[in-house]
């Protein structure tokens, strides 16, 4: 989903609005492309079924209540943390073809909630 100034927002399922992926126009790669991916802790899914793809230039704001979900989402598209199912592609690499170490080393995430671990 789009806000007015055409930055995307995650509803609180993790769908980017009308059907789940907002999608780049043909011919432009995703920097981040997730696709069913679900984590799951001491048998609790802590995300499932998420589609999320993000264009270049495109700004996003992940949104929801405490305990949603929202940091483990941030850190498997930061590619800190591996997904227990579903693809994720980052910055054209795709987990488990590419060496993730590289990919890491291209990406800056800074949060309150990352650097309380």
């Amino acid at each position: 989903m789009l806000d007015e100034a055409g930055h995307g927002v995650l509803d609180e399922a993790g769908r980017g609005g009308r059907g789940g992926v907002v999608r780049e126009a043909a011919g432009v790669q995703a920097v981040v492309e997730l696709a069913g991916v679900r984590v799951v802790r001491d048998g609790v899914a802590i995300l499932d079924g998420i589609d999320w793809t993000v264009g270049p230039g495109q700004r996003w704001v992940v949104l929801g209540p405490n305990g949603s979900g929202k940091t483990t989402l941030l850190l498997v598209a930061a590619a800190r943390l591996v997904p227990t199912a579903g693809r994720v592609r980052l910055l054209g690499a795709e987990l488990g073809r590419a060496d993730w170490r590289a990919v890491r080393a291209r990406i800056g995430l800074t949060s309150g909630a990352l650097a309380r671990r």
